[in-house]
């Protein structure tokens, strides 16, 4: 399961190497403005730190996620202390960022109930924002993506701990802001848990619909297997018996 959660984590480009000077950023304004010289010079250097700190904010960002995508959480967890002892603001100003690359390094430990609870603060954090219940705009992608991620990881671990019912209901949140067929892989697996034989195969065929590699994931013989004890044909199953 956690091969085919890795597939919905995007990866921050890096754009600072540590062994070298960060590059100065093109585009950044620091024109002076009218007015006494030490203010202009100090402006200036406010916004090149801040650019510093924000390009290597992202180089540890893109070494937490490379090393996720290898399976290595020992190493990502370095990095995310890093830059944690270097800027420990930023706990509370990206908590959300915090919090999920943490979940991750965490699902990756095994550590469910800890990944568990990290993904649980950023969906509260979510719903506190929105009260009434989500309210995306599609030219909004990268909201989109992280609000849909979030309940995805939530009810991805839910699923590890065994807590069926809670992960249907998060990755149904996820699928009717952003569809995918992992997330439709992760449904199939909790509604066996929960007996639901009928509509896990529907849901494991909307998943091979959208992604027909999908029956060579390690769970499929247990997916097939479960349905077919249970009397349940899959269009999904059938193709792999092929």
């Amino acid at each position: 399961m956690k091969q085919l959660l890795i597939m919905m984590f995007f990866v921050v480009p890096l754009s600072a190497n540590d062994a070298n000077p960060v590059p100065a950023v093109p585009g950044l304004d620091i024109s002076v403005n009218v007015g006494g010289f030490e203010d202009d010079i100090a402006s200036v250097s406010a916004k090149l730190r801040d650019e510093i700190k924000k390009n290597r904010i992202k180089s540890v960002a893109a070494k937490v996620s490379e090393a996720i995508n290898k399976h290595d959480p020992d190493s990502a967890q370095k990095a995310l202390d890093q830059i944690l002892n270097e800027l420990p603001e930023l706990v509370s100003r990206e908590s959300a960022g915090v919090w999920r690359y943490q979940g991750l390094i965490h699902l990756w430990k095994n550590n469910f109930d800890e990944a568990y609870g990290d993904f649980d603060r950023i969906v509260k954090l979510i719903e506190k924002v929105y009260p009434g219940g989500i309210q995306t705009s599609s030219d909004n992608f990268s909201e989109v993506v992280f609000i849909s991620n979030a309940y995805f990881n939530r009810g991805s671990t839910a699923l590890q701990k065994n807590l069926y019912a809670a992960a249907v209901k998060d990755i149904d949140i996820a699928i009717s802001l952003r569809p995918a067929f992992f997330m439709y892989h992760e449904k199939t697996q909790a509604l066996i848990g929960l007996k639901k034989y009928k509509e896990a195969a529907e849901a494991y065929d909307l998943a091979y619909k959208m992604n027909n590699q999908v029956v060579e994931s390690p769970d499929s013989t247990y997916i097939c297997g479960e349905l077919a004890k249970n009397g349940i044909s899959s269009k999904a199953c059938s193709v792999k018996k092929l």
